[in-house]
């Protein structure tokens, strides 16, 4: 039953990898012209830790180059190490204006960037970047970790296979990988090696295995059955197993939420792997190697052109520069050129600058070296003009963020809650669902329409307050000001709770009120004065007043 079982999951991962052999051709050409030491095909990249050449189809690495700047572009954009790229909060944006809610989604978000820290997330996450602006596809797996909290295990394209649900979105993941065999049997088990890999354990620990796993929905779909009974129980079913071997599972278990971050540049319809701007710039890379390799033939030819020589220098001509030749005084055949060549290296290499910018522009360069590129900008230029060309990214980062960064927060809030790392929530967010806000530098880019509508709108009623003060109260400027700060990723510390800004405001009237109250009795201060040195005798202001309240007071 055990083999059986093994042999349809290996059934199955190999129709995934059927499923992604339309791309392989395409795909194995941008590893070939633009990522050398990226993607690994079965049969085609057989060697494990194989660090042989394979730039022998490159001549002009522009492309490459481009692309490492795409993806540091990107990190820096949206995931930087060095600062805020995500804010926790709720759906409802006055929810989270209460301090017990507010305190607790501030921890709880300190504690994530905690966890990402200390694991390989950031290291993953560069890489990622240029896999996705390289191949259009990425994949990594997401595990628990007793020594990082969480640990992430990247792939480069044709280490995996998958395919998509009815929503499009990525649900069944094959993988293979190759490791040593006496990590596999750390992480698995020496008991659950096959035969052949326990021989290896004890002889050539360090020789390595081919493992596949395959994570797809369970069957009969459905969580931990009631009382929970294990791992076979949980939602996304886990399949472990060496390829060569069909004696049984390496790990027969499953997870409780999809492990994989599956992201993807941009997709068409219900395409199941993604489409690149490498890909669209694949017809200039290749044309910028052929322009290069003519060029060099071309200089080659001029310096060195084939030499038409007398059949009496056979085996005696020397052609190194400077080099003697001893010719008869009586032969008139001597040493020449065979055909002269004179080839138009300026026009060429004025093709290949402009491929070159071609592809510098398809990859997005002239966003991200906006500076380096024109260094005479002013600031205000440079922010209008960086904020057009970002916007240029924005379905990219709109899809990065709903298939990468989305399950990866949630992916990491689940393992640290199930490991006791996230603090008990408040009794206010019981049945309150959390909203990831994005405020990385490319997210909030795409935000400056919507600062800058606010900004306009509290200029225009300053100016109408001035010949119309009751205008101010058409706006609500506490409102503006919280959005301007969502909009713009400000700190969450930055601002006073609703609550407590009541609390001030009560404060400061009831302060006022004092005030007033002390003022109104220190001006009547002189005036009693004058009332207690009046005489009472005769007519005046005093007696006057004293018989109006008389006749004012009710009978007794």
């Amino acid at each position: 039953m055990s083999e059986e079982r093994v042999r349809q999951a290996m059934d199955h991962v190999e129709a995934l990898e059927d499923g992604r052999k339309s791309w392989d051709g395409h795909l194995q050409d941008i590893a070939d012209f633009v990522l050398p030491k990226k993607g690994r095909w079965a049969g085609r990249d057989s060697s494990p830790n194989d660090g042989s050449k394979r730039h022998r189809k490159v001549y002009d690495g522009t492309a490459t180059r481009a692309l490492r700047i795409l993806a540091a572009g990107m990190m820096g954009g949206m995931t930087s190490p060095s600062r805020p790229w995500f804010r926790l909060g709720t759906p409802d944006p006055n929810f989270q204006e209460i301090g017990d809610v507010r305190g607790w989604l501030e921890q709880v978000e300190r504690r994530l960037y905690w966890a990402l820290s200390r694991s390989n997330f950031y290291q993953m996450a560069a890489g990622a970047y240029a896999e996705i602006g390289g191949f259009g596809s990425f994949c990594a797996l997401v595990q628990e970790s007793t020594e990082t909290v969480v640990h992430f295990h990247p792939h480069t394209f044709g280490e995996y296979a998958w395919s998509i649900n009815d929503y499009g979105r990525v649900d069944t993941v094959a993988r293979r990988i190759w490791l040593p065999v006496k990590a596999v049997a750390r992480q698995w088990g020496e008991e659950k090696l096959s035969g052949g890999a326990k021989k290896a354990l004890e002889k050539t620990p360090f020789e390595y295995v081919q493992v596949a796993q395959l994570v797809r929905p369970r069957e009969f779909g459905g969580g931990a059955k009631e009382g929970g009974i294990g791992k076979k129980d949980l939602p996304w079913e886990s399949l472990v197993f060496e390829v060569d071997s069909k004696e049984g599972f390496l790990d027969d278990g499953g997870y409780e939420e999809f492990p994989f971050l599956c992201p993807r540049w941009s997709v068409t319809g219900y395409d199941t792997y993604g489409w690149s701007p490498s890909m669209d710039c694949l017809g200039d890379i290749k044309m910028l190697q052929e322009l290069r390799k003519e060029l060099l033939a071309g200089v080659q030819l001029h310096v060195g052109p084939p030499m038409r020589v007398p059949t009496n220098f056979r085996g005696r001509l020397n052609l190194k520069p400077r080099g003697q030749n001893f010719v008869s005084r009586n032969n008139q055949d001597g040493l020449a050129p065979l055909y002269q060549v004179n080839p138009d290296i300026r026009g060429v290499l004025e093709t290949i600058e402009d491929t070159r910018k071609a592809i510098r522009e398809g990859l997005f360069n002239d966003m991200f070296l906006l500076m380096v590129d024109r260094p005479d900008m002013t600031a205000t230029e440079v922010m209008e003009r960086t904020n057009e060309k970002m916007i240029m990214l924005g379905p990219v980062i709109d899809r990065l963020q709903h298939e990468m960064l989305d399950p990866l927060i949630e992916r990491v809030y689940l393992i640290m809650d199930r490991t006791g790392l996230i603090p008990p929530a408040p009794r206010e967010m019981d049945g309150m669902p959390l909203k990831v806000e994005y405020v990385s530098m490319l997210a909030q880019a795409q935000k400056q329409v919507g600062s800058q509508s606010i900004t306009n709108l509290v200029a225009v009623a300053g100016q109408v307050a001035q010949l119309k003060p009751e205008a101010l109260d058409k706006v609500d400027l506490d409102q503006a000001i919280d959005e301007f700060a969502i909009v713009t990723g400000a700190p969450a510390k930055l601002l006073v709770s609703d609550e407590d800004v009541g609390k001030i405001r009560e404060q400061r009237q009831e302060e006022m009120a004092k005030q007033q109250a002390m003022q109104q009795a220190l001006a009547a201060v002189p005036a009693a004065k004058d009332l207690s040195e009046t005489s009472t005798e005769g007519k005046n202001a005093l007696t006057d007043m004293m018989d109006d309240m008389q006749q004012e007071a009710p009978p007794q």
